[in-house]
C-alpha cells in the first residue's frame, strides 16, 4: 500500500536495485517458532523443519519482502524491541541524507504471540481493561499491527509531482545504560533521546506543537517518561498524547505506525487524544490531550518510544514545506582503533592471532550442551571464563553467554583502544551489535508450552529480546550513546560496521563499536543437526571446504568488536589507528523464500557499489577477508573474483579454525588480519583445503582490503578498509 501510495512501479521481472528497504520488528518470526515448541510439547503434528526454521527467525522478514516485493537494494533488519521501527526510520533517513538511496521503504510488523503475552503477563504489566496510559488503571495491552512509510529524497519526490506527507528533520537514538527491562526512573534516558532529536533537526521548541509519547500505561514507564519529557519542555506547554490508548502496544510496530497517526494529524490541524483518561496518575503530571481531540494548527511533532534494554528513538517530523537548515555535507574519516574477540581459540585478538599462527584448532566436543542422538559431535564452543579474565570490574552474573561474550569483546576492544568510557564521554560511545539466532528463549518456550496455563520463565523472558545482549553491554561499560542491534542473520557484523560506519560520518557519535555475538545453545545445535545444516564424521573432525555440500558447516560461538572512531576524534586523543574504513555495500538477492542463494551476481554487484563509494577498483585491493562456511556457498565469493579477474590475492578466514560463527566469523577474521598487519607478522597459514587459496602468499604491506561475505539466504556484504598514513 506505501509503495501503490508513492505512485511507485515496480517491475516484477527486474528487481528494483535502486530502493533500500529497512524493516523493524520486536517478536519477529516468534509465531512461527512457537509452532517449533507447541510440536516439541506434543501440542501439534507440524514438525520442525528448515522452512519453520527460516520463518522463525529475525532475517526471514527482510528475505521474505525482498522477494514479495522485488526489493534488493540495501536491506536493514533493526530489531531493538518496543523502539523498532523508530530506529528503522533513523536507519532510512541516514540512507538518504548519505546519497546512497533517493527512494526507501522502511516499516515493520508485529504480530500477536502467546509466549509475548505470556511474559508480560508474568512481569504483571498486562490490564484486564483498556490501557489508560498515564492515568488509571496500570498496565498495557497488547496490540499487532504493520505499518510502512516509503520515504524520498525531497527534490526526487517534487520532480515527480507526488504527494508529500511530511518531512524527517531530525533523529536520535540513546540507551539508558541503566536495567533490562526497566527505565531510568529519573527520565534521564527520554530527556536526552528528546533534546539530541530536536537539536538534530535544528528547529526550535516552540516550533513542536505536540509530542507523541511511547505511553505504554505501565507505573514505571509513564513516570518516567512524564519526568524526562517535563525536563526536555523547561517553560515550555508541551501537549503529550500515547496513540497506545487506540492500538495498545503494538510491539516493534508500534513505533512508526504512532508516528503515522501524529502525521496525518498535524496534516489536518490537530492533535490525536490520549484515550480513557480518567484522572492523572502520581508523578503524571502534563498536558495529555485527555480523550477528546483537540483542534491546534502546528508544523512540527516529536515522535518517541522506549525499549527493554534502554534502546531510546526519537524523531523529529515536520510538515513538507516547513524551513529547516539544510543538513551539512560532512567529509568525516572513520577509523579503527580498537579489536577485540572471544572465540573458542581464546580471549582476545593477541590470543586470536598467536593460536592461529601456531595452527591452532578450537573445534571440539559438545559435551557442555548435554545432547545426546546427534550426529554431529563437535563444535567451535568457547572455553569458560569468568570476569577476571577480561576486567575485574565486569559482573556476569545475570548474563546469559551470548551477552557474556559480546560484554567481553567490547571491553576487550575498549582497551586495546585504550578508550576508557567516562561520565565525560559516556554520551559519545555508541554500540552497534549484529545477532543471528539471538539469545536463547528455550527456558521461556518451554515453559509456556509445557504447561496448561502458558506460565512463562520470568528470568529468560526479561533477555530473549534480540537486543538484550547490546543492552547488557550498555549497563555493564556505562555506554549511552548510540545503542541499535541489526539481525540480517550470517555476517551481521559487517551491518554493524556498515551502521557505525554511517553514524559516525554524520557525526552521530565519535565512537562506536561495531560488535556482533553468538551462542551455542542445546536447541539450536539440535534444530541445525535435524535439519542438516551441520557436517558430521570426518567432514566435521577435518573441517574444510567441500563443493559437494550444499548446507553443512562446523558452527562455532563468541564474539567480536571493532571500535570505530571519526578520524577528529582519534587524532585529539592520540589513539593508534589502525585502519581507516572507506566504504561499504549491502544488498539481497530477491530469491524464492525457500531456496538457497548460490548465485554469486547479487554479491558482485555488492562488492561494485562498495568500490565505485571508495572510488577504487579492484585491481586496487592487495588483500580479502572471508568467512567461509565450508561448502557450495563459499563459492559466489571464488565466482565473484574469477568474474573480476583477481588472481593471486591472498584470501584470509579464521572459521575453519573456530568453527563458524555465524555473525562474527567475518569481524574475527577481520580482526586478526588487522592486528598482524599492525605488528607486521605473517598470515596464518589457511586451511581451506584449496590449493589455490591455501598456498598465496602475502607478498607486500596491502594497502586496501576488502571484507566481503554472503549468506545462503541471500544477504550479501562488503567493505573497504585502507591501511597506511592516515593524517596528511
Amino acid at each position: 500500500m506505501a509503495i501503490l501510495d508513492a505512485k511507485i512501479n515496480l517491475d516484477s521481472n527486474k528487481p528494483a536495485c535502486d530502493i533500500a528497504m529497512v524493516l523493524g520488528t520486536c517478536n519477529g518470526g516468534l509465531l512461527s517458532a512457537e509452532e517449533e515448541y507447541k510440536w516439541l510439547h506434543k501440542k501439534s503434528n507440524n514438525a520442525f523443519n528448515e522452512k519453520m526454521n527460516l520463518q522463525a527467525q529475525y532475517y526471514g522478514f527482510g528475505k521474505a519482502l525482498s522477494k514479495a516485493l522485488g526489493i534488493v537494494g540495501e536491506t536493514w533488519i533493526v530489531t531493538t524491541a518496543c523502539s523498532s521501527t523508530i530506529a528503522a526510520l533513523t536507519v532510512a533517513a541516514t540512507l538518504i541524507y548519505l546519497g546512497y538511496y533517493k527512494k526507501v521503504l522502511v516499516g515493520g510488523a508485529d504480530a500477536l504471540c502467546v509466549a509475548n503475552v505470556s511474559g508480560f503477563n508474568g512481569l504483571k504489566a498486562i490490564s484486564t481493561q483498556r490501557v489508560a496510559p498515564f492515568s488509571l488503571p496500570v498496565g498495557l495491552n497488547i496490540g499487532e499491527a504493520s505499518c510502512f512509510w516509503f520515504l524520498e529524497e525531497m527534490e526526487h519526490a517534487l520532480l515527480r509531482h507526488i504527494k508529500i506527507y511530511g518531512k524527517i528533520a531530525g533523529y536520535a537514538l540513546t540507551s539508558d545504560a541503566y536495567h533490562p527491562t526497566a527505565p531510568d526512573p529519573r527520565g534521564e534516558g527520554v530527556y536526552k533521546t528528546l533534546k539530541a532529536a530536536l537539536l538534530d533537526a535544528q528547529i526550535k521548541i516552540e516550533d513542536i506543537g505536540c509530542i507523541n509519547a511511547h505511553g505504554t500505561g505501565t507505573e514505571a514507564n509513564d513516570r518516567a517518561e512524564s519526568k524526562g519529557i517535563a525536563k526536555f519542555m523547561q517553560n515550555n506547554s508541551i501537549p503529550v498524547t500515547s496513540t497506545k490508548s487506540f492500538f495498545g502496544h503494538c510491539m516493534g510496530a508500534t513505533g512508526i505506525l504512532e508516528a503515522t497517526c501524529n502525521l496525518l494529524a498535524m496534516n489536518k490541524g490537530f492533535i490525536p487524544p490520549t484515550l480513557n483518561f480518567s484522572s492523572p496518575r502520581p508523578g503524571c503530571n502534563l498536558d495529555y490531550v485527555p480523550n477528546v481531540a483537540r483542534e491546534k494548527k502546528y508544523d512540527a511533532f516529536i515522535s518517541a518510544n522506549y525499549a527493554f534494554g534502554g534502546n531510546n528513538a526519537a524523531v523529529c517530523i515536520t510538515k513538507w514545506d516547513f524551513p529547516i537548515p539544510p543538513r551539512k555535507v560532512n567529509n568525516t574519516r572513520v577509523v579503527i582503533t580498537g579489536l577485540g574477540m572471544v572465540t573458542s581459540l581464546g580471549l582476545g585478538v593477541e590470543k586470536n592471532l598467536q593460536s592461529l599462527c601456531s595452527q591452532n584448532v578450537g573445534i571440539g566436543p559438545i559435551e557442555r550442551l548435554n545432547l545426546n542422538g546427534t550426529k554431529s559431535k563437535l563444535a567451535g564452543l568457547v572455553k569458560n571464563f569468568s570476569e577476571q579474565d577480561v576486567d575485574k570490574r565486569l559482573d556476569f552474573s545475570n548474563l546469559n553467554l551470548i551477552s557474556k561474550y559480546a560484554v567481553s569483546a567490547c571491553k576487550l576492544a575498549l582497551d586495546h583502544a585504550n578508550l576508557r568510557i567516562s561520565p565525560k564521554n559516556t554520551d559519545d560511545i555508541g554500540i552497534a551489535m549484529g545477532v543471528c539466532n539471538g539469545p536463547p528463549e528455550s527456558d521461556h518456550m518451554n515453559s509456556v508450552f509445557k504447561s496448561e496455563n502458558f506460565e512463562p520463565h520470568i528470568g529468560c523472558f526479561s533477555n530473549i529480546t534480540a537486543n538484550s545482549t547490546s543492552g547488557w553491554v550498555s549497563n555493564c561499560l556505562c555506554i549511552k550513546g548510540i545503542n541499535i542491534t541489526l539481525s540480517p542473520g550470517h555476517h551481521a557484523g559487517l551491518a554493524s560496521v556498515a551502521y557505525a560506519y554511517n553514524s559516525l560520518k554524520e557525526n552521530r557519535a565519535k565512537a562506536i563499536i561495531a560488535a556482533a555475538s553468538d551462542e551455542i545453545y542445546p536447541q539450536s545445535y539440535y534444530n541445525y543437526d535435524m535439519i542438516g545444516f551441520l557436517k558430521y564424521g570426518d567432514f566435521e573432525k577435518n573441517y574444510s571446504i567441500d563443493f559437494n555440500d550444499y548446507k553443512r558447516k562446523v558452527i562455532g560461538e563468541g564474539a567480536a568488536a571493532i571500535v570505530m572512531e571519526t578520524l577528529e576524534s582519534a587524532i585529539a586523543r592520540n589513539a593508534n589507528i589502525i585502519a581507516e574504513v572507506i566504504s561499504y555495500g549491502m544488498n539481497t538477492d530477491g530469491k524464492e523464500f525457500e531456496n538457497q542463494s548460490l548465485d554469486h551476481e547479487g554479491l558482485n554487484r555488492c562488492c561494485t557499489i562498495a568500490l565505485n563509494r571508495a572510488k577504487i577498483d579492484w585491481k586496487d585491493i592487495n588483500l580479502i577477508v572471508w568467512a567461509p562456511q565450508g561448502n557450495i556457498q563459499d563459492k559466489k565469493i571464488l565466482d565473484v573474483l574469477t568474474q573480476n579477474n583477481i588472481k593471486d590475492v591472498p584470501i584470509v578466514t579464521t572459521s575453519l579454525n573456530t568453527g563458524y560463527i555465524e555473525t562474527c566469523s567475518i569481524l574475527v577474521s577481520l580482526g586478526c588480519v588487522l592486528e598482524s598487519l599492525k605488528y607486521r607478522i605473517e598470515l596464518w597459514p589457511q586451511k581451506t583445503g584449496l590449493k589455490e587459496i591455501d598456498n598465496i602468499k602475502l607478498r607486500d604491506f596491502p594497502k586496501y582490503i576488502i571484507a566481503m561475505a554472503s549468506s545462503d539466504l541471500g544477504y550479501n556484504f562488503a567493505a573497504i578498509f585502507k591501511t597506511g598514513k592516515f593524517v596528511s
